[in-house]
Order: structure tokens, then sequence, then C-alpha cells
């Protein structure tokens, strides 16, 4: 049993060496900022002078 453990451990640790290339990582932080890029600009608000909410502030 403690083998069959042994043999187990070894396996997960040669998952570690696994390398990912770094093109993944980019993409995916990329991607991350793009998110939160167009989360911020679509949360903008456009006040025209026609605004039923517009005061001086916005001026």
């Amino acid at each position: 049993e403690i083998k069959r453990f042994r043999t187990n451990m070894a396996n997960l640790y040669n998952f570690d060496w696994v390398p990912l290339p770094i093109m993944y990582a980019q993409i995916v932080v990329l991607g991350v900022h793009l998110y939160f890029f167009v989360c911020a600009i679509s949360r903008q608000h456009i006040l025209s002078d026609e605004a039923p909410n517009k005061s001086k502030v916005n001026n």
C-alpha cells in the first residue's frame, strides 16, 4: 500500500513538470485586461443637453 501511494505521489509530482507555453499565460492576461477595460468603458454615462437629469456639475 505504501508503494502504491509513493507511485501515485510520483505521478502527481511528474505532472508539475509539464510546462505551459508562455503564450497561454499572456492570452489569459490580455483577455482579463480587455474584459475589465470593456466593463469600465461600458459603465460610462453620456449626458446630452436634452438629458432630464442634467445639472450644472455635468457641464
